[in-house]
């Protein structure tokens, strides 16, 4: 073997070897953490109306007062989440659930880690790469930290997930379909796979979606009954608004509300942007980072930008593209490798418009690492041009938050960085840059 030869792999064996110790000591930085920060979205959807009668404790448990679902007779988010979890109710205090969430949270995580690494290298017997890009590239997530820090119950989603996109690129469809129903009654985003799977023509990747759906509506009506859940009532209302059910279809209406122009002008609507498609846009929200959210605050600072235009422009690029490239897909004689990564580029697709475009909190973003793992994995084993390679780095970068600890990066710049990265919107250019490396590939 040449000695050049040699040294780089010696070199690239040493990049591995740092990049693997910074991002443990980065997760566990962020597990660190997460023995007093624990409260995010999922402390405000307990305990759930079941626990009055099963555990008084927790249903009374001081530590959970502050939580929107406090004493309430609704369940906030889908029935997959209770179901799931379960067993949690019988501990008595959200401090007894945030312990051992940690710990099962952090499991839960390293065989997500193995199922994202099996899925990309399946059917690749002659380009052997190993399981640590994977785990550096989840370990120094920031969206992933943030869900297991925060509890989210987006740890255990996006594991499912994972596992249906293993047995859909191993050709295992009602398992992996299976998996996609599970997952879909906890927010109902993951919807957009089913008419992606019927236009695979999948049947049984439809069967297992159809038949894990009817399990989870039928065990969560005799448990819970399914008239507690928000997303199915038409009458329930929380905090003085409509039913979750109802503030999505608001999200829709936005997009075509007839009220709305093309572009905006803050300086006559003081803190929001517009009406109809930047209704709700509000710059104290620091939390929300979609597609169409990125647009709405861009107008903040650039007055006439067709926000809505734009929006709709992307959109119907990225559908376009995609059915495009399916329809010669379909045409074409594809080999069980090329199967296997077509299938890969056109879940990551689906997913991606399910979560990112119309409204995503920073932590939802932890489902994006399927396509950047996706990307890795085909970079490492096929070695593209470097300017792709640099893509990927900018858009990984950008959508973890620029990867360190928030409080590292704020002391450095001398700014408040989190602010900085939601003001002006930078999440937008990670995403897109996504969009268009995975189109790249998926149209090769």
């Amino acid at each position: 073997m040449m000695p050049g030869l040699l040294s780089r792999i010696s070199f690239a064996r040493l990049v591995m070897a740092v990049l693997t110790v910074t991002a443990i000591v980065r997760f566990g930085a962020g597990a660190r953490s997460g023995l007093t920060m624990n409260a995010g979205d999922f402390y405000q959807t307990l305990p759930g109306p079941y626990v009055e009668r099963i555990n008084p404790a927790l249903w009374n448990s001081p530590d959970l007062s502050g939580s929107a679902a406090f004493h309430k007779d609704y369940y906030l988010y889908g029935p997959v989440q209770y179901l799931t979890l379960y067993p949690i109710a019988y501990l008595n205090s959200y401090a007894g659930i945030a312990n051992v969430l940690l710990v099962v949270y952090a499991l839960l995580i390293a065989v997500t880690i193995v199922l994202l690494w099996r899925t990309m290298v399946a059917r690749e017997p002659g380009r052997r790469v190993g399981v640590l890009p994977a785990l550096c590239s989840v370990l120094l997530f920031a969206p992933l930290i943030q869900c297991y820090v925060q509890r989210e119950f987006e740890v255990v989603t996006f594991l499912i997930w994972t596992m249906g996109a293993l047995f859909l690129v191993t050709e295992r469809e009602t398992l992996g379909g299976a998996a996609l129903g599970y997952v879909t009654w906890f927010k109902l985003l993951p919807i957009g796979f089913l008419p992606y799977l019927a236009l695979r023509r999948s049947g049984r990747a439809i069967t297992g979606f159809v038949a894990a759906s009817l399990i989870v509506l039928g065990l969560a009506h005799a448990i819970f009954g399914l008239d507690n859940f928000l997303m199915f009532s038409t009458s329930r209302t929380i905090n003085d608004e409509s039913t979750s059910t109802h503030i999505v279809g608001a999200q829709f209406r936005s997009l075509f509300g007839a009220p709305a122009t093309f572009y905006f002008d803050p300086r006559q609507s003081p803190g929001y942007l517009g009406r109809g498609f930047c209704d709700d846009w509000n710059e104290t929200n620091e939390t929300i980072v979609s597609l169409r959210w990125g647009l709405c605050g861009l107008n903040l600072r650039h007055a006439r930008l067709p926000s809505r235009g734009l929006f709709w422009a992307i959109t119907i690029a990225i559908g376009g593209l995609f059915l495009t490239a399916f329809a010669r897909h379909e045409r074409s004689l594809a080999t069980h490798l090329e199967t296997k990564w077509r299938t890969i580029w056109e879940l990551s697709l689906v997913l991606m418009a399910s979560v990112v475009i119309i409204r995503a909190h920073f932590y939802y973003l932890i489902v994006l690492l399927f396509p950047l793992v996706a990307l890795l994995y085909r970079y490492l084993m096929y070695r593209p041009h470097w300017t792709k390679s640099a893509a990927l780095a900018f858009s990984y970068i950008v959508l973890s938050a620029f990867v360190v600890p928030l409080s590292v990066s704020s002391g450095v710049i001398g700014h408040n960085a989190w602010h900085l990265y939601m003001h002006y919107n930078i999440y937008v250019y990670g995403e897109m840059t996504l969009f268009g490396l995975v189109i790249a590939e998926y149209w090769l």
